[in-house]
């Protein structure tokens, strides 16, 4: 966005899906390994009395309900496997909208998606808006590389600290330019808008830390206490969700909300809305199943 005079206000992100203030989802189940083929298969049953048309050689029977070999593991390979390209290919379609949204310019973001004990990260020094499933990295939980030509990008430790004490299973963030404007100014984004309850309440700036380093993850994991999205302190945004999607909405609300701030910031001094008004608005949402659509029921 080039200085100058404002556009007009933009529409509100925060309708696409309402977020589950504070809570966290459950952690992930593990994926199924791939089948050893020195596992011994179920034994079969066998009937003494049993003979085959010639009469002289017994018949066996398979255990009745019991899956052929190996027919487990292969399945859960094979649901591994696509969930992993779900995973990936949705990496790719959120890096590419956050750069057409203005959100990213250039390599100022990473992505990543938690997929059973695996994480599927953004490469170091990617480009989101030109990204491919080639600058996807394959890391463990722990942070050791599986796979990918490239390495991982460096806020790598962010990541793996949401992963592992939030249950998260996606993580997105930017240097989003309104959202690092607010956050070198203030301590909290004031509640100017009850949209601000879609991220769990007024949302707080972590303080500064160098990227990638672990105290960075540590003030980052304080300042999502309680909410799904933060501000970090000279530096830009970050959210968390079930699906990279979810989390990419949160950071677009995160940045509509902060660009609103600074427009009205510009004009005077912000109203923010008091926490009765909040309360109330929470009870409205509640009330209404806000942020999703609701089905028609026809008159009688």
């Amino acid at each position: 966005r080039g200085a100058g005079g404002p556009p007009p206000p933009p529409a509100p992100p925060g309708a696409r899906g309402a977020a589950r203030a504070g809570g966290a989802p459950p952690p992930p189940s593990t994926v199924g390994c791939v089948p050893d083929p020195a596992r011994p298969t179920p034994h079969a049953a066998t009937s003494a009395s049993a003979t085959d048309s010639a009469g002289d050689a017994p018949a066996t029977h398979a255990a009745a309900g019991a899956p052929a070999p190996g027919a487990t593991e292969a399945t859960e390979a094979t649901e591994a496997t696509e969930a992993t390209g779900a995973a990936v290919a949705g990496l790719v379609r959120s890096g590419r909208r956050l750069a057409a949204g203005g959100l990213v310019v250039g390599t100022a973001g990473n992505l990543s998606a938690r997929v059973g004990e695996t994480l599927l990260v953004t490469a170091t020094g990617a480009d989101l808006g030109a990204l491919t499933p080639a600058l996807i990295t394959t890391v463990s939980v722990t942070g050791a590389v599986l796979g990918g030509a490239h390495e991982p990008t460096s806020e790598l430790p962010l990541h793996r600290a949401l992963y592992a004490t939030l249950g998260c299973r996606a993580v997105a963030h930017a240097h989003a330019p309104a959202s690092v404007a607010v956050g070198c100014v203030l301590d909290e984004l004031p509640p100017l808008h009850y949209a601000t309850l879609l991220l769990g309440g007024p949302v707080r700036v972590a303080e500064y830390a160098t990227f990638g380093s672990e105290e960075l993850a540590r003030a980052v994991l304080r300042a999502l206490d309680g909410r799904s999205a933060a501000l970090l302190r000279n530096h830009g945004s970050i959210a968390v969700g079930d699906t990279v999607e979810q989390a990419c909405e949160r950071l677009e609300l995160l940045e509509w909300l902060s660009e609103v701030h600074c427009r009205a910031a510009a004009l005077g001094a912000p109203r923010p809305l008091s926490a009765a008004q909040l309360d109330a608005a929470a009870a409205e949402f509640a009330g209404r199943g806000y942020g999703a659509p609701r089905p028609r029921t026809p008159p009688a």
